[in-house]
């Protein structure tokens, strides 16, 4: 639920070029009233691999990356890969 529903958040800013590095998704303060850790850190892993795969079919220059307690959107440097950032 939380994965899809970041997804939608995400995409909606891609298409609006609203993406910006450090964005943040998925942040335990958005979502630990509803669901409980253990459930919300399986939903980030879900988000960092979907988003990824988006990035990369998409040819994005961003990569997701696992944050204190959310998930950072990052541009990827020169010479990286969005295979340098699989989970």
């Amino acid at each position: 639920m939380i994965c899809y529903e970041e997804m939608e958040r995400l995409k909606e800013a891609v298409e609006n070029n609203e993406l910006q590095e450090n964005d943040t998704y998925c942040d335990y303060d958005d979502f630990e009233d509803e669901y409980g850790h253990n459930y919300i850190d399986d939903e980030q892993r879900n988000f960092i691999r979907e988003v990824n795969r988006f990035f990369e079919d998409n040819q994005i220059r961003y990569v997701a990356k696992y944050g204190v307690e959310k998930v950072r959107i990052v541009k990827l440097g020169d010479g990286e890969h969005w295979s340098d950032y699989d989970s």
